[in-house]
């Protein structure tokens, strides 16, 4: 079994085109994540693409920046290739990396692909209530079952 990830792109949305099925990115980012709010909530989504051959394969994905979270699927048989769209809920109070590392049949992690969360040197300083209310809903969310950082399932297609 081969199966090799080809591209990991962190974007605004992803979209898919109706008459092809080709893939619509919105807002690719590239080794940095800009934001102009201090702190920030943003929404963006993790595009991943593989290369498969033979045997099915499971895939663990781990994105973490205010948690880790560890999402699971499964590449079926006869599937040349398939994508991943990872919807990320994101709450930036200070600067660090977004990260993303795999494995298959629970192998090895992969080396991080990471993406650095930073401040716009213009970022307006939001108001301290408002600071306040996003620490609240960052606790709050850390403290659920869904995390700050992905709160949905990935959804994953792909091509027999």
């Amino acid at each position: 079994m081969t199966l090799r990830i080809r591209s990991a792109l962190l974007c605004d949305d992803v979209r898919m085109e109706a008459e092809t099925s080709k893939h619509i990115l919105i807002g690719v980012c590239g080794t940095d994540i800009s934001t102009s709010t201090r702190p920030a909530v943003f929404q963006a989504r993790l595009f991943v693409s593989f290369e498969t051959e033979g045997e099915p394969v499971d895939v663990d994905m781990e994105v973490a920046y205010n948690r880790i979270n560890v999402h699971k699927m499964s590449v079926p048989p006869g599937f040349s290739g398939a994508n991943a769209v990872i919807p990320l809920s994101i709450i930036a109070m200070e600067e660090k990396d977004l990260v993303l590392r795999y494995r298959f049949n629970e192998g090895e992690w992969s080396d991080p692909i990471q993406w650095k969360v930073r401040f716009a040197d213009n970022a307006i300083e939001l108001p301290p209530e408002n600071v306040a209310n996003i620490r609240a809903m960052l606790a709050e969310v850390l403290n659920q079952d869904q995390s700050a950082t992905v709160p949905e399932q990935p959804v994953i297609e792909g091509q027999g």
